[in-house]
């Protein structure tokens, strides 16, 4: 149970709660592309983290709660730290 809690409080920015179907879509894609480039005999790849842009994913930010945590707020708080 020593990972149900975060330790950092910083939480993301929209309601989503995950990146993960984003990054199975963009790490597809990769993978299709280099497979194809390698069929046709290409010498140049993609560049590694060509692919899968933070600022287009459903969860595009950061901030940081620690200063909810005595205030009004808390409930919010606890709940952003509960994983």
């Amino acid at each position: 149970m020593s990972k149900s809690y975060r330790y950092t409080p910083i939480t993301s920015n929209t309601t989503t709660r995950s990146n993960k179907l984003f990054k199975r879509y963009e790490n597809r894609r990769a993978r299709r592309k280099t497979k194809v480039l390698i069929i046709t005999g290409a010498e140049i790849f993609p560049i590694k983290h060509s692919y899968g842009n933070e600022w287009n994913s459903p969860r595009d930010g950061k901030m940081y709660i620690g200063n909810l945590k005595n205030t009004n707020s808390r409930t919010f708080y606890l709940q952003e730290m509960r994983k």
